[in-house]
């Protein structure tokens, strides 16, 4: 019977995810979760319909249950838990945004995913779409915008799918982090390599610290079988333009990953604070301080300058000539109060300068 045989393979290599979680009992577990969506996607149809077991018989068959304890497994706290920071405090994932570089910058959005992994997975989906994308228009021409994506979806989501499938749950007290800083994703995961996995073999070689978690994932189709996560990452990363991650193995209990955005605006050559990522507004002139320029006004000087002599530039070619984003540039337009517009269609058209508006 295929329940008999998961069992078997299951509990004959002892790791932690299979071990009792010897403080917990059935009521820990989300049972109508179990029955309506981990059950099917495990077992076929029909086996369920004749099997009349118990329900901890069933658990146990499937590795969530620990028949000798009457208790549930870790995996069981893990997967369809309804608490599971309760008994395995790692079990959690903490998201924070920084405005700038460093962890010393301002906060400006942070999130905890705490609850067990089958619901949880589905929110990390939808966090890796709607969050961290980090899609943004930019004005190419008067009348047409492109979108810049700072960091495809489908990477991200395989990353943050891979944190839920690989880590050490055992490894720390510390829940797994996803940082963001201005220019960079930073994935901080407990555990490093496992078993036949090595720096000097990795992608190439695979093993699986949470072979049960993994055949959950797999089962519910949030994890493929055959290891093409990370190339997956690698094509994605480069169809969007972003350089390749960088995997991190230097520290023993961790493993990292550093995925930097694509988006142009975030390498731009205005001037931020290392610290607090904002914009510093510094100035030239004589020492007396009796004629000073922003770095803003001299850029407004060298932008109708090269309107005078340019009209037909694009909006990409006069950031090219100024040496800042095409972002900056649009910016920059916009700060002009009107003083340079667009006359045209998108296909045809030049920019001008409106003397006397500002």
């Amino acid at each position: 019977m295929l329940f008999r045989s998961l069992e078997r393979r299951e509990f004959n290599t002892p790791n932690f995810e299979s071990e009792p979680c010897l403080n917990a009992t059935i009521e820990d577990l989300d049972l109508e979760l179990f029955r309506k969506t981990l059950l099917p996607a495990m077992v076929d149809a029909k086996e369920i319909q004749k099997d009349k077991r118990p329900i901890e018989v069933q658990l146990a068959s499937l590795g969530l249950f620990y028949l000798p304890y009457n208790c549930p497994t870790n995996a069981g706290i893990l997967l369809i838990g309804n608490n599971p920071t309760r008994f395995i405090p790692s079990a959690s994932i903490q998201y924070v945004q920084f405005e700038g570089l460093t962890k010393g910058t301002k906060v400006l959005n942070e999130r905890l995913f705490k609850g067990n992994l089958l619901t949880e997975l589905h929110n990390l989906e939808q966090f890796a779409e709607f969050t961290l994308e980090r899609k943004r228009p930019e004005l190419v021409t008067a009348l047409r915008d492109k979108n810049f994506i700072g960091y495809p979806n489908k990477a991200t989501r395989e990353l943050l799918m891979n944190i839920c499938q690989h880590r050490a749950y055992n490894g720390s007290n510390s829940p797994a982090h996803v940082y963001e800083y201005a220019d960079r994703l930073e994935f901080d995961n407990t555990g490093n390599l496992y078993g036949k996995a090595r720096p000097e073999n990795f992608p190439t070689e695979t093993d699986y610290r949470n072979p049960l978690i993994s055949s959950v994932m797999r089962a519910l189709g949030y994890v493929n079988r055959f290891g093409m996560g990370i190339g997956l990452v690698a094509d994605e990363l480069k169809a969007n333009g972003n350089p390749p991650a960088e995997y991190v193995f230097s520290e023993p209990s961790s493993f990292k990953v550093i995925v930097r955005s694509a988006d142009p605006h975030v390498h731009s050559s205005e001037t931020h604070d290392s610290q607090g990522g904002t914009h510093v507004e510094t100035h030239v002139g004589t020492q007396d301080g009796t004629h000073v320029k922003s770095i803003r006004e001299e850029r407004q000087d060298k932008l109708i300058q090269l309107v005078h002599m340019h009209p037909e530039f694009t909006m990409e070619e006069m950031a090219g000539e100024m040496g800042i984003s095409r972002t900056s540039v649009y910016r920059l337009i916009k700060s002009m109060n009107g003083k340079v517009k667009y006359n045209g269609d998108q296909y045809h058209g030049e920019w001008i300068v409106i003397e006397g508006e500002g």
